[in-house]
């Protein structure tokens, strides 16, 4: 155990993993599913938001969300959507529905270059982080073990800002033939 102690203090001083402080990001708030309500915690998020919202879901299924997101597109916010290619394939109805609505859509994951788009992120105004296990789908809510952290700060929004363009430069929009109906 000692040898394990001395391994993680040394990769910690080198610097090789980051430690969240106060120049990189405060915790804002904590969920667990189940019973944490943290649909309720992201809408809020959502509904706060004045600026942008930039959303990675692998899975994305839930309403309350997907209407979140729309509303806050609606106000003038700057929304847009990446999600997972296989998942939106089977389970794209929701992603689908914002698409119709004028939220941006893309899909991460290029054949054969990722198994999965797998990150779970939000970024609200460039200064928030919503991330953790959680899926935006009924699932995480009714079913799974889940947990989300909110995150506040610049510094910290600003490098997942960062690694949501990189995906996004790779990721293939929703084009309008691709919005196909479905109901809701």
């Amino acid at each position: 155990m000692t040898t394990l102690r001395t391994l993680l203090l040394l990769v910690i001083l080198l610097g090789l993993v980051p430690v969240v402080g106060a120049s990189a990001g405060q915790v804002a708030s904590v969920c667990f599913e189940p019973g944490g309500a943290c649909e309720d915690v992201i809408v809020h998020e959502i509904t706060g938001a004045r600026r942008q919202v930039l959303v990675q879901a692998f899975s994305f299924t839930s309403r309350p969300i997907g209407s979140a997101l729309v509303a806050a597109w609606r106000r003038g916010v700057d929304v847009r959507l990446i999600v997972d290619g296989e998942q939106y394939a089977q389970h794209g109805a929701e992603a689908q529905w914002c698409a119709r609505q004028g939220v941006t859509v893309a899909i991460d994951a290029p054949p054969g270059r990722y198994a999965h788009a797998h990150d779970k992120v939000m970024i609200i105004d460039g200064t928030r982080v919503i991330t953790g296990s959680y899926n935006p789908t009924a699932h995480a809510s009714d079913v799974n073990v889940e947990n989300l952290v909110v995150l506040d700060g610049a510094d910290v929004a600003s490098q997942y800002v960062k690694h949501f363009s990189e995906r996004a430069r790779v990721s293939q929009p929703i084009a309008p033939t691709d919005r196909v109906q479905t109901s809701r």
